[in-house]
């Protein structure tokens, strides 16, 4: 494909559109023509609605924090339903409600399949060009996200598919019009992979148990064909995923410390008082594992403090690998953390 610039011919030789259906209506893929710095991106049309979506991550890991910096935004504009914005109102404010909650939809069910020792900061942006309301745009950008992650380089367990279902005169429909939704006794959003369920949000007027089962299998189905498509398209010009710094956790220590003891931890934290809770833990038993350089500053720590306002272990999720000792002062503020497994520094 060629283009003309002023007196230059651009020529486009990864160009290439992929297409499919879609719930009955057309879907397609454009690669290779824009956002060319990006890791990947892609415009997706569904029916009339059109998203562009670009994915970016940063060469190194951020510093100083301790979980995934990923960022989703859904940028919806005035121009997309061909509204310009006038009189002394020129620019348009902040995301509004819909465009939050859009983020929100594709981030819970993409973040958990990223690999949790990353720290590369991670931008996935989706940009309505166009709006079609009979096609959704919020489904359309979840497919595209999922697409330019699992087609770029960065490391990621996907894709991931997304659909929407009503209920119709007793009928499950997927994707439904905007008359549809008018009438509709069920609004269901549904994200999942080739094999479960990693997300649903749904609201509806006293659908029983077994229509709401009956729609979760329709949506799943037609999801499995969109995955179908983002692998044929990963297949045919996905990059090799690089390999990235993992920061702050000696994986040998953790699992040494989750095999001798997952057991109590799990005992200790069985219960809704906070004093019961703190008073199950020993640091005695664990200090063994606090690095050489920390050890004298644990042992000042414990002769000092623990008598006043004791240790507790705070288990930000073992999934996530990190178990902190956490102190607190009369004011109750925060004043100092020790990593038990970091292989880093001891301060934070």
């Amino acid at each position: 494909m060629a283009i003309e610039f002023g007196s230059r011919r651009e020529t486009f030789e990864n160009y290439k559109v992929y297409e499919t259906m879609l719930a009955g209506r057309p879907f397609k893929v454009e690669m290779g023509k824009m956002c060319g710095l990006s890791n990947a991106s892609a415009l997706i049309r569904y029916g009339e609605t059109c998203v562009m979506c670009n994915v970016v991550m940063s060469p190194k890991p951020r510093e100083g924090v301790d979980f995934f910096p990923l960022n989703v935004e859904y940028e919806e504009k005035l121009y997309a339903a061909g509204r310009i914005p006038g009189s002394f109102m020129r620019r348009e404010g902040r995301p509004g409600e819909r465009a939050i909650l859009t983020s929100r939809v594709v981030d819970r069910p993409m973040r958990p399949l990223f690999p949790k020792e990353m720290r590369n900061d991670v931008c996935i942006t989706m940009t309505v060009m166009s709006l079609d309301p009979d096609c959704s745009p919020e489904i359309a950008g979840m497919i595209g996200a999922s697409l330019v992650t699992a087609v770029s380089d960065i490391p990621w367990n996907g894709p991931i598919g997304g659909v929407q279902v009503g209920l119709v005169d007793g009928e499950i429909v997927l994707n439904p019009t905007q008359e549809q939704r008018k009438v509709s006794d069920l609004a269901l959003t549904v994200a999942a992979t080739m094999d479960k369920i990693v997300m649903i949000e749904a609201g509806a007027n006293e659908v029983d148990e077994d229509t709401m089962l009956n729609a979760i299998k329709a949506a799943h189905v037609e999801i499995k064909k969109i995955i179908t498509f983002i692998n044929s398209i990963v297949a045919e010009r996905g990059k090799p995923k690089i390999d990235f710094q993992v920061v702050g956790l000696d994986m040998d220590v953790f699992h040494a410390i989750k095999e001798k003891y997952l057991d109590d931890f799990k005992a200790a934290m069985d219960t809704d008082d906070k004093t019961v809770r703190s008073g199950q833990f020993s640091v005695q038993r664990i200090v063994q594992f606090v690095p050489k350089d920390a050890a004298a500053e644990l042992a000042a720590f414990v002769a000092g403090d623990a008598a006043l306002h004791g240790f507790r272990a705070d288990r930000d999720d073992l999934g996530r690998n990190s178990l902190l000792f956490e102190r607190r002062s009369y004011l109750g503020e925060c004043k100092k953390r020790i990593p038990l497994f970091t292989g880093t520094s001891v301060n934070e």
